[in-house]
């Protein structure tokens, strides 16, 4: 039981890690879009997978629906 609890709060801080990485990709930007439309695209892509990122840590706090 105690190695499950260890294993779950070790789970718990690597979320926290990757939410505090990710959630200042999220921060709002200048309203000028990057001079180069493909560093643009690239970072809007990034903004992307930051949000799907953040999306299924927090998901995963949520009750199964099911139970």
């Amino acid at each position: 039981m105690l190695q499950h609890f260890s294993e779950y709060e070790a789970i718990e801080a690597r979320d926290r890690l990757w939410i505090k990485a990710i959630a200042p990709l999220l921060q709002a930007t200048t309203a000028d879009p990057a001079p180069n439309p493909r560093v643009q695209f690239a970072l809007d892509r990034m903004r992307i997978a930051a949000c799907e990122r953040i999306a299924r840590i927090l998901s995963s706090d949520l009750a199964d629906p099911s139970a």
